[in-house]
């Protein structure tokens, strides 16, 4: 950190700085919890006074944002190095999707700090963390491999890719979520479980190829039933709607 009469330090050392902090962050509200870990703390592990690191961060919850942002960017990575490579967009899809679920299961601590943690707003003008720049970009890959999938003729090209891809992401989620928040429970191998959930789903996707080479598309009616299941679960009739609807 810079001491009384140094010259001001430079945007790549300020940077570096800054990922230091956020290094040191990261491992602390891993191993001792968000709750537990002051800025003060983190600042005796820095190296400096408490009152510098708000040079860099705002609060505390400012620099949790940015353990996310870091942390998210390692789960990416390993979904990136999964997919690299292959060229059936199904395949990879799926090892996306895989990659995704076992980094979480590697690291259920980045988990739980991340996705059992309610983001709120700090003041007037702050900005949640999905509406940071990038924060959800990966949705748009993500969406845009579904599409690619379904100009390939392997998934049924009546839906929406953007909402295949964030219900894709909800299904991972929860599959690998459950098994973290939920350990009591006598699971089987959580690898097995997040596969066999993932090659459920993606079939599910399935353009409906028959031998004669037609397809039945997401939405196709018969008697009255998509894929099993009543018209009136489809349009909502014999539920009630989402507010806002």
């Amino acid at each position: 950190m810079r001491a009384v009469g140094r010259p001001r330090r430079s945007g790549e050392e300020e940077e570096a700085i800054r990922a230091e902090v956020v290094g040191i962050a990261r491992e602390l509200f891993t191993t001792e919890g968000y709750e537990s870990i002051s800025m003060r703390k983190i600042a005796e592990r820095a190296g400096c006074a408490a009152a510098t690191l708000y040079r860099y961060f705002s609060s505390k919850w400012e620099l949790l944002r940015f353990v996310w942002k870091d942390v998210l960017e390692d789960a990416y990575s390993e979904c990136d190095r999964a997919a690299e490579g292959l060229a059936d967009p199904v395949e990879r899809l799926r090892a996306y999707a895989v990659a995704y679920g076992q980094y979480w299961l590697d690291h259920p601590d980045h988990y739980c700090m991340i996705f059992t943690v309610q983001d709120r707003l700090l003041a007037r003008g702050d900005r949640y963390f999905v509406q940071w720049p990038g924060a959800i970009s990966r949705f748009s890959d993500l969406a845009a491999t579904v599409y690619e999938c379904m100009q390939a003729g392997r998934f049924a090209d009546q839906q929406d890719p953007v909402l295949v891809a964030q219900a894709l992401f909800c299904s991972v989620q929860g599959l690998v979520g459950t098994t973290i928040t939920v350990p009591e429970l006598p699971w089987g191998d959580r690898r097995e479980i997040l596969e066999c959930g993932v090659d459920i789903l993606l079939p599910g996707l399935s353009s409906g190829e028959t031998s004669s080479g037609s397809r039945t598309k997401l939405g196709d009616t018969h008697g009255g039933h998509i894929h099993g299941f009543p018209a009136t679960l489809r349009d909502g009739r014999s539920r009630g709607k989402p507010r806002g609807e």
